[in-house]
């Protein structure tokens, strides 16, 4: 029995109720505020945002003009110049007049070079493009997109993503305390109708009503403690100064700009990114190897699913010989894009090198299916896949060329250490399958020939690398290496299985790189027999330059398919 009539105590449930309604009303008029006022954040920060993204653009396009400009004007037209002037100088024997044209062209040459800062000294290695190599003849092109226009276009996009990230904080804030208020209109609501009620569902409805009240209350607080992220301009400046820092090649002074932003800024994950790839670019060592992983780690915090990040952290595993990691960071980046080959051959190659040959070919066969469609898709629409793939293809060509050599005890930088291999001649033979698998690859996608097309009968044997004598033909015996002063060197070769509709290209590399200005896409084989012997020349004598020093390997194809392949060296020129 309750000791007071039921008359008060109806009169005091209302009291305690007028109460809590009136405690939920300040409250939701407390979240309302903060609603208004994360909403205004937001927009503020919106606002900021697209002013970024547009300076940033317009910084980048107004500085690659003025970068393209400089490339396309000044240094064309001093190329030309040197190169009429080098013609002029090398018949100047038979016509001494032709001594003082090329005493004029370079003067002109020097005239133009003072109008571009693209071919100041700082930028432009003007003696090595006089030099019969031509080493040094290409501006140094990232460097001067850096000191243009790219760290400032850096400081921009930063700005960008901050902004955008403090828009999204503060619209998620905004949304939450959304959330808040309908649930205090809840509990308001179920104070109400406990009002109009009696016994047990009174003290239901009211108790209820209490919980959400309080648990919002709590939520409410927890919210508004949520701090927005603080990245400082002066950590954003230390960034973009690394950046071009990496620009000029100077990665250890990177490496220190982008720990400054990060003990400014230590939730930066683009500086621990960066910071990472600085280290990638140094010269591999356990020590940097293990340092680059935990900044991509530590990146990962804040952006687990970009595929960059961990398409490096792969390679950077793989490096160190822990394959297991790497397969995992390689399966990591597959799964938020499974077109992206490139980690397909990281991962193939982490299996090969542990020993794991299946596995090794399911990861090749993915990543040669992956390069397929995606060319394929890319032409089905009537366009032309990007050039990045043909990269990524010469790329994953390299990298296993580099665990040949490795497997042999040789030095490379591009694969893991030689005592963290599975040595097995299992091992070595997959290695040569898909490299060579992946050069017909690469070609046979290019030149749009079937790459299931069923294996060639034909063949290529004996590349014989010559001199050309005056009246055309190869003369002298085979040689091995070239002086630096070569401008043409004669291939001889014999083959076996050819037909009047086979397609025949062959593709020159120098250090692993294909040099595009030695291509001949196509050569007519429609005239040669079955079997026998031809030769083709491969030169320079279109410019006024000679072979670079280096190790170049002629590639012969038929239909996209690997047939044949030799190599010969140009020496470096002396001084």
């Amino acid at each position: 029995m309750s000791s007071q009539p039921a008359p008060q105590q109806d009169e005091l449930f209302k009291h305690w109720i007028a109460a809590l309604i009136a405690s939920v009303t300040l409250v939701a008029a407390v979240a309302a505020y903060l609603q208004t006022e994360a909403s205004a954040q937001a927009t503020v920060f919106s606002r900021d945002a697209q002013i970024y993204a547009i300076q940033a653009m317009g910084k980048r396009v107004s500085g690659q003009a003025e970068v393209d400009f400089g490339v396309d004007g000044a240094y064309y037209t001093w190329l030309s110049l040197e190169t009429y002037a080098d013609s002029a100088e090398r018949f100047s024997a038979s016509q001494p007049e032709l001594e003082g044209e090329a005493r004029r062209l370079r003067a002109v040459r020097d005239e133009i070079a003072q109008l571009s800062p693209l071919l100041a000294e700082e930028y432009f290695d003007a003696a090595g493009a006089e030099s019969a190599d031509g080493n040094g003849a290409y501006p140094y092109y990232t460097t001067y997109e850096a000191d243009r226009y790219g760290v400032e276009a850096d400081v921009l996009s930063e700005k960008f993503q901050r902004a955008a990230d403090l828009n999204n904080f503060w619209s998620n804030k905004a949304n939450l305390y959304v959330f808040h208020l309908t649930m205090l209109a809840v509990a308001l609501a179920l104070y109400g109708l406990a009002t109009t009620l009696e016994g047990r569902m009174r003290w239901v409805f009211t108790g209820l009503a209490s919980v959400i009240f309080l648990a919002t209350t709590l939520a409410l607080g927890a919210t508004y403690r949520d701090k927005a992220p603080v990245l400082p301009d002066a950590a954003i400046a230390d960034f973009a100064r690394g950046k071009g820092l990496t620009a000029h090649s100077e990665y250890e002074q990177a490496i220190a700009a982008f720990g400054a932003a990060i003990e400014r800024a230590p939730a930066y994950g683009n500086a621990y990114a960066a910071r990472g790839d600085a280290y990638m670019a140094l010269e591999p060592t356990d020590e940097r190897l293990r340092a680059a992983i935990a900044d991509y780690d530590r990146a990962l915090e804040y952006d687990p699913d970009n595929t960059s990040i961990l398409w490096n952290l792969s390679w950077a595993h793989y490096l160190l010989g822990q394959y297991d990691e790497s397969v995992a960071a390689s399966e990591a980046a597959l799964r938020v894009d499974p077109q992206l080959f490139a980690v397909g051959c990281n991962q193939g190659a982490a299996h090969l090198a542990a020993g794991d040959v299946q596995r090794a070919r399911e990861a090749y066969r993915r990543a040669q299916q992956a390069a397929t469609d995606l060319v394929q898709q890319s032409r089905a629409v009537g366009g032309q896949p990007p050039w990045s793939v043909w990269w990524v293809l010469d790329a994953c060509v390299t990298d296993l060329d580099d665990l040949l050599l490795r497997l042999d005890g040789q030095e490379t930088d591009n694969a893991p250490p030689y005592d963290r291999l599975a040595h097995s001649a299992t091992v070595r033979s997959e290695a040569k399958r898909w490299r060579d698998r992946f050069k017909s690859l690469n070609t046979a996608l290019e030149f749009g020939v079937d790459p299931e097309a069923p294996r060639t009968r034909a063949a290529v044997s004996a590349v014989r690398f010559m001199r050309e004598g005056e009246d055309g033909e190869p003369t002298g015996e085979p040689l091995e290496t070239f002086p630096s002063t070569t401008d043409e060197v004669v291939v001889e070769f014999d083959y076996r299985n050819f037909g009047p509709q086979m397609r025949f290209d062959r593709k020159v590399y120098r250090d692993g790189v294909e040099d595009f200005r030695l291509r001949v896409q196509e050569i007519d084989i429609s005239e040669l027999t079955e079997e026998g012997t031809a030769t083709f020349t491969i030169t320079r004598s279109y410019s006024s330059f000679w072979f670079e020093p280096g190790l170049y390997r002629v590639d012969f194809f038929i239909d996209g398919q690997l047939v044949g392949s030799g190599s010969f060296t140009i020496e470096p020129s002396e001084g």
